[in-house]
């Protein structure tokens, strides 16, 4: 996250490292209402239907992190990430892959925000979900590649 713009739309980068607990790490990079990029890590959950521990894949965290907020237009949804019935967002998937998985849509829509209009990227690298919401696509482009290659 060093290596992102410190200013991009006019606002300022600010950055906040989450030390792991119960939910696993996460790191966010917030350009007040322009763009935001979250990386979480997967983790061990304790929160399911059987009460027994079960991993919370890279794939689920991305999958909860965009769906339980946003929802994609129609007909926009991209990805090698099966998505939603209706391209909604990405699907949840215990799936484990050697490959970075990615999804990319326009955003119609959020909780408590039926207008909210803007753009999602998101992918999986080797444990991290990594998921940028901005005000468009080219905004969104310019989050992305502020990030080194890996």
């Amino acid at each position: 996250m060093n290596s992102l713009p410190k200013r991009l739309g006019g606002e300022p980068l600010k950055a906040s490292y989450g030390a792991e607990d119960e939910f696993g790490a996460e790191s966010v990079a917030v350009y007040g209402d322009v763009a935001s990029l979250s990386v979480t890590e997967e983790y061990i959950t304790r929160d399911t239907e059987s009460g027994k521990p079960e991993l919370f894949t890279a794939p689920d965290l991305l999958a909860a992190g965009f769906g339980l907020v946003y929802g994609c237009a129609k007909k926009s949804y991209q990805g090698t990430i099966k998505p939603l019935p209706g391209g909604l967002g990405p699907a949840s998937s215990k799936k484990k892959s050697s490959k970075p998985l990615w999804f990319s849509c326009r955003i119609d829509g959020a909780e408590g925000d039926e207008d909210f209009k803007g753009h999602a990227v998101g992918w999986t690298s080797k444990k991290a979900a990594w998921l940028v919401i901005a005000a468009n696509e080219k905004l969104a482009r310019s989050v992305v590649s502020g990030l080194p290659v890996q």
